[in-house]
């Protein structure tokens, strides 16, 4: 088992898999007087392919033991992840061929309350690791249905299972 190091997002290889914004902490063009409505429009573009329109869901996360034993990548699609009440752990890779997921390039990031991520097409990922909380509450835009119609998820075998170091 090969243990990943814990990364912020700021860190430059974050870039490969995707972006990010801190949306309880916005800055830049917005609407409104400062007082009662600011409204910062299009902080974070998501891309959503061959599809028209994006579908929120709500990812409800428990604490867990932060071993991977499954990564998937939706490959026409972004998707946008918001943790929205505790600081979360995912693992992610850039894109490759078809179902081979590099394992030897996964790498893992705190993704803080409130700081939206969005990820490339094609980018592989785990699923959320709470931090510091019981619990915690996820906002998800994908197009409907991505889930059924555009989701690869590749289970790891024993010796291929990674380790969020750390959490």
């Amino acid at each position: 088992m090969r243990d990943l190091e814990l990364r912020d997002l700021t860190d430059p290889r974050f870039q490969a898999v995707g972006t990010c914004q801190d949306m309880l902490h916005p800055g830049g063009e917005k609407f409104g007087d400062g007082k009662t409505v600011d409204f910062y429009r299009d902080m974070l573009p998501l891309k959503l392919g061959k599809d028209a329109a994006a579908s929120f869901s709500l990812c409800h996360a428990r604490s867990r033991e932060p071993l991977i034993q499954a990564v998937e990548y939706h490959t026409s699609t972004e998707e946008a992840i918001l943790p929205l009440d505790a600081d979360i752990a995912m693992a992610f890779a850039p894109a490759t061929a078809a179902g081979s997921a590099p394992l030897d390039r996964m790498t893992a990031y705190r993704i803080p309350r409130g700081t939206m991520v969005i990820l490339k097409a094609g980018a592989w990922h785990s699923g959320p690791y709470v931090i510091g909380s019981a619990a915690v509450h996820i906002l998800v835009a994908l197009p409907e249905r991505t889930y059924a119609n555009d989701c690869v998820v590749r289970e790891l075998g024993a010796a291929e299972t990674l380790r969020i170091a750390g959490l």
